[in-house]
């Protein structure tokens, strides 16, 4: 690389590596220090205070975060294993004692456990994000709830015994969840029904207005300076009350109109309720990450609080026995002093210590979370699959393939899971795969259909993105000409690599009553489906829409029929997410029936494709004057054109007669390409600039375009 390229270009830029720098040396510093501490240690009393001190200068640390390195009785009762256990998860984050690191390592540790596909499902991880303005705050999406979770830090602390952060835990309910708006206060449920509420949702920590009223309680994270233990501790009101003494009163209605009836609840939210399910799913992934189960729990109720308030604006706070404020502690490692310090237990209190039997009434998930597959196997749930979830997407020329892939992964990515494509294109050179979003890995098979010239070779090619990847989902998108059911029979055999979820068809609703008159490969691709999404169904009336689907009704009278526009429907409404389960794609989706004899493919209906380098930008109006002149037999045309009045290039969708023209977003260095598919390619005619750019490569002017196809599994062609 040249030497410029190694040069800063700005101060701040200067600041960032030095800021890199130092906190490398402090984790490269910090680790040498941790093994070779007893060699470090000083030997007499008053010589303690000064090491630590030294430590704390070359370590660019507070002196109390050295303070266990200078006294050999606490380095002596350093919990080794809760220590390396969470080096491994976050090394850089125990070597401040001052509390600053719990932050990230908590939501390491959240991370790192749920990348485990059966701690995700045994505590009902969905997904997580950071806060854009706070790096120190994150959402959750937990199972069972519509809602999301808030997490932020509050602050934090150390001294000689531990280092402690605190955070909030808020709860920001679906606003279609009215059962739930209906409990909150009044001012979070108008908050909840702006139409930028999702977006405050994003950045909560920063908007004061959407911490307090969401808010559902505290948790406290606490290790010890010397590694000995690890607590977490959850305080939230079973219930939070708020009394509107005089009411309140519909703006515009009488004074007998209420909308709050006087001395009535005008906030009653189940907030230990919610709290709960987050602090037991984060103990889980703590008990995951020490694979060791905690070694104490209590459950204690305090005097809780109902604050009311009346017409004049008074706020008073009663303390009430009813609606307690609950605190629930779990701990790891050796809490024997911390027990000391917190003095004598109350005569309400649930307490469980190891070697007790657990009681009922404990959630077991914080004990199961160390071996979650076997948990799950003696859960009445099915049992947990790790086969990735395998989803056979076709559909004819055109029908919006790309824009549900799209949506598919934007649905898993926002889930922490990972999609892989197995993508087939008929043509030489593929477009699709270009055209995908997202967090995904498209391995794209052109020259050839998936269903057709390569059958046979796709269990080779599922083994090795296998072995590359561990994608929770893969999505096979064939062409839009194979026949899926000359599929069928082979992915009878992958029953070791994959769980087989169904078929899904793809259907343009717009053009849909012409394709499946005239073409035998669409009528297949309806008849091996699973599930039918009717796509477009913004171009079509609903007297067309229910023509289309009647026609999809003859042909497959038990698929599941489902319509939609630009392919945006949710996957959580077609497939069952939580891995191992696949109740949604119907009875015989998990295990297909094998398909014996022949089954028509394009081939045989005289359909091929051709390739049109272009090399050269074109005029845009010859180009769109040749699109319009393709005869009807030309089915499709896809690929990156370069136009003259423009810089960046632009992705061409022709079908059914409409040409699209967008934008290309990401990067793309080559030349530009067309590829033409259509029935008896060979002798079409190709208009205008489209003949001379595809002649212009030295392609012959009389005499048959090149097939695509050399060979055909099925011997017809």
């Amino acid at each position: 690389m040249p030497p410029e390229a190694f040069r800063l270009k700005s101060t701040a830029e200067l600041d960032s590596v030095h800021r890199q720098l130092m906190h490398l040396q402090r984790t490269l510093r910090f680790l040498v220090l941790h093994a070779n501490a007893k060699a470090l240690q000083p030997t007499s009393d008053e010589n303690r205070c000064a090491f630590a001190t030294q430590l704390s200068r070359w370590l660019t640390l507070p002196p109390e975060a050295c303070f266990y390195f200078s006294h050999p009785k606490k380095q002596d009762t350093v919990n080794h294993d809760i220590h390396t256990k969470l080096c491994h998860v976050s090394p850089s984050e125990l070597s401040d004692g001052s509390g600053s690191g719990l932050p990230r390592l908590l939501i390491n540790i959240i991370t790192r456990a749920c990348y485990d596909k059966g701690l995700k499902k045994l505590a009902g991880w969905r997904g997580m994000a950071p806060t854009p303005g706070d790096p120190e705050s994150w959402t959750f999406k937990l199972k069972g709830h519509r809602g999301i979770f808030g997490v932020g830090c509050e602050g934090k602390r150390g001294d000689n015994e531990k280092q402690t952060a605190r955070f909030l835990i808020c709860h920001f309910p679906d606003t279609e969840d009215e059962e739930l708006v209906e409990l909150m206060s009044l001012h979070a449920a108008t908050t909840a029904n702006r139409p930028d509420y999702l977006e405050k949702v994003r950045d909560f920590a920063c908007r004061e207005e959407m911490r307090e009223p969401f808010l559902m309680g505290h948790l406290n994270f606490s290790l010890g300076q010397d590694a000995s233990h690890l607590l977490l501790c959850l305080e939230s009101p079973l219930k939070k009350r708020v009394v509107a003494l005089d009411g309140v009163r519909l703006p515009q209605g009488t004074e007998e109109d209420y909308l709050v009836p006087p001395g009535e609840c005008e906030e009653d939210f189940p907030a230990f309720s919610l709290a709960s399910v987050l602090f037991n799913a984060i103990c889980a992934a703590v008990t995951y990450t020490l694979k060791t189960p905690p070694c104490f729990y209590r459950h204690a109720e305090l005097p809780g609080q109902v604050v009311a308030y009346n017409a004049q604006g008074e706020i008073t706070t009663q303390e009430t026995d009813e609606w307690p404020l609950i605190r629930q502690t779990v701990g790891y490692g050796d809490l024997s002093s911390v027990l000391k310090a917190s003095g004598p237990n109350l005569a309400g209190d649930t307490i469980w210590q190891e070697g007790e039997t657990l009681p009922d009434t404990l959630p077991p998930v914080i004990w199961q979370a160390v071996t979650p597959d076997t948990a799950l196997a003696s859960l009445s749930t099915p049992l947990l699959d790790k086969r990735p979830q395998l989803i056979v997407l076709t559909g004819f020329l055109g029908s919006g393939k790309t824009t549900f892939i799209n949506n598919f992964v934007e649905y898993h990515t926002s889930r922490n899971n990972f999609v892989a494509v197995v993508q087939n294109e008929i043509g030489e050179t593929g477009l699709d795969g270009k055209l995908l979003e997202g967090n995904c890995n498209v391995v794209e098979i052109d020259e050839g259909c998936v269903c057709c010239t390569l059958a046979g070779q796709l269990s080779t090619g599922i083994t090795e993105l296998l072995g590359q990847f561990t994608p929770e989902s893969i999505i096979l998108e064939t062409t839009g000409l194979a026949n899926t059911f000359n599929l069928l029979d082979e992915i009878d055999e992958l029953k070791e690599l994959v769980r087989f979820d169904s078929v899904t068809t793809i259907v343009d609703c717009a053009n849909a009553l012409t394709t499946l008159e005239t073409f035998d490969v669409a009528r297949d691709q309806v008849r091996a489906a699973d599930i039918v999404i009717l796509n477009k169904t913004d171009l079509t009336g609903p007297e067309q829409t229910g023509a289309v689907e009647a026609k999809v009704r003859r042909l497959n009278a038990k698929t599941l029929i489902l319509g939609t526009t630009h392919g945006n429907i949710s996957p959580g409404l077609l497939y069952d997410d939580a891995v191992g389960c696949n109740d949604a794609a119907g009875p015989d989706a998990s295990n297909p029936a094998p398909t014996h004899g022949h089954h028509v493919c394009h081939g045989e209906e005289g359909i091929g494709t051709l390739k049109i380098p272009l090399d050269h930008p074109l005029e845009r109006k010859a180009f769109l004057t040749a699109i319009k002149e393709l005869p009807p037999d030309i089915l499709r045309v896809k690929g990156i054109v370069r136009f003259t009045d423009a810089e960046a290039v632009e992705v061409c969708q022709y079908v059914g007669g409409r040409i699209d023209l967008s934008r290309h977003t990401g990067p793309y260095d080559k030349e530009g390409f067309l590829i033409v598919i259509g029935r008896d390619i060979h002798n079409q005619p190709l208009p205008g600039v489209l003949y001379d750019a595809y002649h212009s490569t030295g392609r012959p002017v009389d005499g048959p375009h090149r097939p695509l196809f050399h060979r055909c599994a099925c011997g017809h062609h």
